[in-house]
């Protein structure tokens, strides 16, 4: 019962990884509930692995830390208009799964992945002559930020499932 609630989990959060990334291409907004329903899965998740004894409440708090940590960062690059808000949030709601284990190569897959996802939008809006307009290139930071979502769930199945 207990992998029936963490899978469960997890997938839910695939769900609302893919629903993010495909709202900041199309419309480059990530909505507030995406990343609120993340952090809610995380927390069934992380209270279903306490109560089978797999984490601590020691581990649940640095997690919390290192999400905050995300978030702060996050905010600071909203207020230098290099990353949007919806961004930031996503990306504190992620790092509650990434953790203290897993958010070095959780951030250095999305900085790589945000590198490719920057030269494909800007060869897109070059392809549409739209380089000169008065408006900035937005860049659909979310993507690369599902891409290490992604991957940091399969690093929490790999670590449930019984092998």
């Amino acid at each position: 019962m207990v992998d029936l609630i963490l899978i469960s989990c997890l997938l839910a959060t695939v769900c609302f990884i893919t629903y993010a990334a495909y709202s900041d291409l199309c419309f480059r907004k990530i909505e507030n509930r995406v990343s609120l329903a993340i952090a809610g899965a995380f927390c069934i998740f992380g209270l279903t692995r306490l109560t089978a004894h797999d984490y601590s409440l020691n581990h649940i708090g640095l997690d919390a830390i290192v999400a905050l940590c995300v978030l702060i960062v996050g905010f600071l690059l909203f207020q230098l208009n290099t990353l949007g808000a919806g961004d930031a949030k996503f990306a504190a709601a992620l790092a509650l799964f990434a953790g203290v284990n897993l958010i070095a190569p959780f951030l250095i897959l999305v900085a790589l992945s945000g590198g490719v996802v920057a030269l494909l939008t800007w060869l897109y809006a070059k392809k549409l002559k739209q380089t000169k307009r008065q408006k900035p290139i937005e860049v659909p930071y979310g993507i690369a930020l599902a891409i290490g979502g992604f991957w940091v769930i399969g690093q929490n199945f790999y670590s449930i499932l019984p092998l």
